[in-house]
């Protein structure tokens, strides 16, 4: 059987697990503990990623896993926001990031209404 893609998966919880096995497995592979392997929350590491101290390394990766379906929360948006700031990191990152970022915020925009 092939691989999967994220993005064919439909729900954002069904998502999440799919990037966490896939997370589970590449640690694993690596020689850490299972009981060290099934305390790591994804979402942590993607924002870590991103805003950690070894940000630029990892922060595009963060990226590409974003794009590749990881699901945004507000968290994770402000953090995408951070790193469109940061003049550290490459051009490229900074407009990948701004557009998710973007895309995310507009598509969860609250609407207020207007006062009359």
């Amino acid at each position: 059987m092939g691989r999967v893609s994220p993005r064919c998966l439909r729900s954002s919880s069904i998502r999440i697990l799919w990037w966490e096995a896939r997370l589970v497995e590449g640690l694993l592979a690596a020689g850490l503990p299972r009981s060290e392997v099934e305390g790591v929350s994804l979402r942590d590491l993607v924002i870590f990623a991103l805003t950690g101290p070894l940000k630029w390394g990892w922060g595009a990766h963060a990226v590409s896993w974003i794009e590749s379906g990881f699901t945004i929360d507000d968290e994770v948006a402000l953090a995408l926001e951070q790193v469109a700031q940061d003049k550290r990191f490459p051009q490229r990152v900074r407009h990948r990031v701004f557009s998710a970022a973007k895309r995310w915020r507009h598509a969860h925009a609250t609407v207020v209404p207007s006062a009359r």
